[in-house]
């Protein structure tokens, strides 16, 4: 179910930005976890907006987008158009 996917992107985003805190920060896997968030977030109608050049400074920041389309997902707000 989409709850699962959008749960384990957050995890992996707090994950990531506890590996920036003690400097074990991998880019090719910050850049993995980005391409499947906006993967993810594209699916949704009307799609939220994703910034257009993202860095690591912008986790919690998409940690909290993918956070609160899921809560507009499960109140009717926004439509998930992917797979279930």
């Amino acid at each position: 179910m989409y709850t699962t996917r959008f749960q384990a992107l957050m995890t992996e985003g707090y994950a990531l930005s506890n590996k920036i805190h003690f400097n074990e920060f991998d880019p090719h896997e910050f850049g993995q976890w980005l391409s499947a968030c906006r993967s993810l977030l594209s699916l949704c109608e009307p799609e939220p907006y994703f910034p257009w050049n993202p860095d690591p400074r912008h986790i919690e920041e998409l940690v909290m987008l993918l956070s609160a389309t899921q809560r507009k997902i499960s109140k009717g707000e926004v439509q998930y158009t992917g797979l279930l």
